[in-house]
């Protein structure tokens, strides 16, 4: 077994560095760690045992005296036991637990053993030992012997934090699952009220509990939160037992036997469950797209043939004009044919069966409310054996990009036709450019300004930078720009509205609208 500390109480340590030689000083110690065994050990052998070792251990001096300490305890613990002896020989404090072997037939006691030097006489290797048993069936074996039912009980709580609790709560025995579960050695548990381990908010709870255990009216079990030694709490189900500690013994005199199961991590699970639900509820009942939760039809060869409305929200019920219970519980197909139509079912059916998700944009389907075909964009989503299905209505959006695009071709069509020189700009690049204002090099990609500026003469290149300027900041920009080679460009650029940072700029040569000058006559 694995040593849980190296430190011992003071009482320990004070007995230890002062062990006595003579018979009345051990009786004196014996009465300071009653209802502990002591043992003295020499080179790890037993040479001397308390009275009290057959009793509370089954030790007796033909079984006991001159072995081997470790020999004493089970196979598993002869390592740990031999180790810390020999610790405890160099003059260090160990302590541990181990199963001590307790009678005949293979039968085992787990046992607090403590382990300290004893120097007496210049005998640097002599080792007291004190030994405390913490098994629950010595300090029951006569409860269980008048509650026979305690047998069964006690088999179902392998495992569980024990505890005997007297009638005013204080703990008078404790398992060691005390330190497995909650990290408190026993030795700190015991003479508690077992109260004051559980959570303040859980306390009521419990003692009604306790009283009802009492009268022996209680049936089950209660969850409460108890406090580890860190000072945090885990969630246990606590089950009582009435029990007796002998044949007609008074009411003053009955013992509780508490047991406390682990299912910290089941009650935050199931916890955390619920709280993703109460906000997946939430979200669902607060979101404008319609959502609906689909559980499978399957027949006896597993296929799926349907499917099950289990839930839908507010948003689903006032799109579809129906009652938020007629959806639910009712069956997709039945209620809605168009389904298989389409080909939707057997897009979920293959989500189902290989767990990618369905995601339709620009999805046909006809509305019986509106008594005509709309556009949506649909998804499906696995969840378990579910599916989660949303969808939201695009028509009016699709409607408006098709009438944008429709736009757009016939702009670039006037555009291409046209002589003028013609570019589109966003963000300062050149976005389009019509033939013209190809072939002065202003190809879609390019840096507008930087473009412009290298084709104008310098004292131009400021119109250039102003357009580009107001262009960004949604303004309108008309000019006039004189190029190295060619005629000056009369240039207007304007933004579109509603669109992010956009402008259109034309650029007409002047010689095109200027009148043909007059030849002059010769002389």
């Amino acid at each position: 077994m694995a040593q849980r500390s190296t430190g011992m109480d003071g009482t320990n340590e004070n007995a230890y560095s002062s062990a006595p030689g003579t018979d009345e000083e051990f009786a004196e110690l014996l009465v300071q760690h009653s209802p502990d065994v002591l043992a003295l050990l020499r080179d790890g052998r037993v040479t001397w045992l308390s009275p009290n070792a057959p009793q509370v251990l089954g030790w007796t001096d033909q079984k006991a005296m001159n072995a081997p300490i470790d020999s004493l305890v089970h196979p598993d613990d002869e390592s740990a036991v031999r180790n810390a002896c020999l610790s405890a020989s160099s003059g260090d404090r160990v302590a541990l637990v181990a199963h001590a072997r307790a009678g005949a037939g293979g039968h085992t006691l787990p046992v607090e053993m403590r382990f300290g030097p004893r120097e007496v006489g210049g005998a640097g290797s002599d080792v007291a030992v004190t030994l405390r048993a913490i098994d629950d069936v010595f300090a029951l074996r006569d409860a269980l012997t008048a509650a026979t039912r305690a047998d069964r009980r006690l088999a179902e709580r392998a495992g569980d934090a024990i505890f005997v609790v007297d009638p005013q709560g204080m703990v008078v025995d404790v398992g060691a699952n005390a330190y497995d579960m909650l990290g408190w050695p026993p030795d700190e548990v015991l003479g508690i009220h077992l109260p004051d381990l559980v959570h303040p908010d859980d306390r009521g709870a419990m003692e009604a509990y306790r009283r009802d255990v009492r009268r022996d009216t209680k049936v089950g079990s209660v969850e409460l939160r108890a406090r580890t030694r860190g000072g945090r709490y885990r969630w246990v189900l606590a089950t009582g037992l009435l029990l007796q500690t002998r044949p007609g013994a008074a009411p003053s005199d009955d013992r509780v036997l508490v047991s406390w199961r682990d299912i910290d991590g089941l009650v935050r699970d199931t916890r955390l469950a619920e709280r993703e639900t109460e906000r997946l509820r939430a979200i669902m009942d607060t979101a404008l797209d319609p959502w609906m939760h689909l559980t499978p039809l399957r027949d006896r060869h597993g296929e799926i043939t349907d499917f099950i409305i289990e839930d839908a929200n507010e948003g689903a019920a006032e799109y579809l004009r129906w009652p938020r219970e007629r959806l639910l519980g009712a069956r997709l197909l039945e209620e809605f044919p168009n389904v298989a139509e389409h080909g939707l079912m057997a897009a979920y059916v293959e989500a189902m069966d290989t767990g990618e998700p369905v995601v339709i944009h620009d999805l046909r389907y006809p509305h019986d409310v509106f008594d005509e075909t709309r556009m949506y964009e649909l998804r499906a989503r696995p969840a378990g054996d579910t599916l989660m299905l949303t969808w939201r209505d695009t028509t009016s959006e699709s409607l408006a990009h098709d009438a944008l695009a429709e736009n757009e071709s016939l702009f670039r069509a006037v555009a291409s036709a046209a002589g003028s020189a013609l570019v589109m700009v966003t963000h300062g690049n050149v976005a389009w450019a019509s033939p013209g204002a190809g072939q002065m090099g202003l190809a879609a990609g390019t840096d507008f300004e930087q473009a412009m500026t290298g084709l104008v003469v310098p004292d131009s290149a400021a119109g250039v930078r102003a357009c580009c300027l107001l262009m960004g900041q949604g303004h309108n920009y008309r000019g006039r720009w004189h190029r190295a080679a060619g005629p000056p460009l009369v240039v207007s650029a304007t933004t579109l509205p509603g669109l992010d940072e956009p402008g259109v700029v034309t650029m007409i040569e002047e010689s095109w609208t200027a009148p043909a000058r007059p030849e002059s006559a010769e002389p």
